[in-house]
C-alpha cells in the first residue's frame, strides 16, 4: 500500500460484512459528508496510522541521474528506494441508529470469520485486537438516537519511494612528488 486511501474500500467492506450495514450507508468520517437520513443502520470509519511496527526492508533501483554528471565518470545513476514495513493503524468504526447495539457486538472477533480473514490475508494486512464496544447514545433531534463505538487495532504493509541522490564522482591520480611517477589513479562515483 502506498496511500492510506487505498486501505478505505477494504475497511468498508469488512465494515459491511460485520454489522449487516448497506454499503451505501457506511462513510468515511471527517470527510464534509452528513450521515445518511433515515432510521436505518448506519456507520462511519475513520483510520488512523500510529506507528510502525517490525523493521523494514528496502530495495534499490538504478535511475538516471538528476543531477549533471561529468562524462568521464561513465554511466551515471541515482537511486530509487523503496522502502517496506509494517504499519500499525486504529480504524475506529461508530454505529448509528436502528441495530447499532446488535452490530456493535458483531465486531470484537470478527477476524476469527472465515470472510474477513481471507479478505484481510488477500489484502496484505492484519488484525491485532478490538476495543471494548462504547455506548454513546445520545440525545438526537429530541429523540435517543442509538450510537456505539468500537476501535480496531490493524496492520497493513506500507510502501515508501524516496530518490537517493549519490554523491558526485570524480577522478584522481596519485604520483610520487620526487619522481613524478604514476602511482595510482581512479574514479570515485559515490558508490
Amino acid at each position: 500500500m502506498k496511500d492510506i486511501n487505498d486501505l478505505n474500500p477494504i475497511w468498508q467492506q469488512i465494515i459491511c460484512s460485520l454489522t449487516g450495514a448497506a454499503t451505501n450507508r457506511v462513510i468515511l468520517a471527517n470527510q464534509g459528508r452528513s450521515m445518511p437520513g433515515g432510521t436505518e443502520l448506519s456507520a462511519s470509519y475513520l483510520l488512523v496510522p500510529l506507528r510502525a511496527y517490525g523493521w523494514p526492508t528496502f530495495d534499490y533501483v538504478d535511475v538516471p541521474a538528476v543531477e549533471p554528471v561529468d562524462a568521464a565518470l561513465g554511466a551515471w545513476t541515482d537511486w530509487d528506494v523503496t522502502m517496506k514495513t509494517t504499519m500499525v493503524f486504529q480504524l475506529s468504526v461508530n454505529l448509528f441508529n436502528d441495530g447499532a447495539a446488535t452490530a456493535v457486538m458483531n465486531i470484537p472477533n470478527g477476524n476469527f470469520r472465515p470472510d474477513i480473514a481471507t479478505l484481510l490475508r488477500q489484502n496484505s494486512a492484519g488484525w491485532f485486537k478490538s476495543s471494548q464496544p462504547r455506548n454513546l447514545t445520545a440525545l438526537q433531534n429530541a429523540g435517543m438516537q442509538p450510537r456505539y463505538q468500537c476501535d480496531l487495532t490493524l496492520y497493513a504493509e506500507v510502501e515508501t519511494t524516496y530518490a537517493v541522490l549519490r554523491a558526485a564522482g570524480f577522478s584522481f591520480e596519485v604520483a610520487d612528488a620526487p619522481t613524478l611517477r604514476k602511482l595510482q589513479s581512479g574514479q570515485y562515483n559515490g558508490s
